[in-house]
């Protein structure tokens, strides 16, 4: 992850259409392709068809994330 955004979201009551279900399912398999799982898919982690809680998500391994040991002496 490189950057983390933060927007601020009004509060409120939240409905889901059938189309946004949709696009929030499309916006999770994105996120997949990232490297990024969501653990916690509820209605609750949503805010105006934005998800909004990443606290139980797992990051992918990543090979250029390894360090190199003997490179640090």
């Amino acid at each position: 992850l490189r950057y983390c955004q933060k927007e601020f979201i009004p509060s409120g009551p939240e409905h889901f259409t059938q189309s946004q279900v949709s696009h929030l399912w499309s916006d999770v398999e994105e996120l997949q392709k990232l490297g990024i799982l969501v653990r916690d898919l509820h209605v609750r982690n949503y805010m105006h068809g934005k998800l909004v809680n990443f606290s139980r998500a797992w990051t992918m391994y990543h090979p250029c994330l390894d360090i190199n040991l003997d490179s640090l002496d």
